[in-house]
């Protein structure tokens, strides 16, 4: 689950067995960047839309974690 943190995507919640959990994204995550674009001028539902891309195919995300200064390519 997302929501919106300080502009920014969060992670609320990482399903067991989901491609984020799989991944490496954990509660409190603040997604930076979706393919490039800012979170922080996108909607939720456009968040949404771009993280649900289709089955199999590849997404790249700059993650911000509470114990890292600098984001992580994921």
């Amino acid at each position: 689950m997302i929501s919106k943190r300080f502009g920014y995507a969060a992670v609320v919640d990482v399903l067991p067995g989901s491609p984020a959990e799989k991944a490496g994204i954990e509660q409190t995550d603040i997604f930076e960047s979706i393919e490039g674009q800012s979170t922080r001028e996108m909607s939720l539902p456009e968040i949404k839309s771009m993280l649900a891309g289709t089955p199999g195919s590849t997404l790249n995300v700059a993650v911000v974690r509470a114990r890292k200064a600098e984001p992580q390519k994921l």
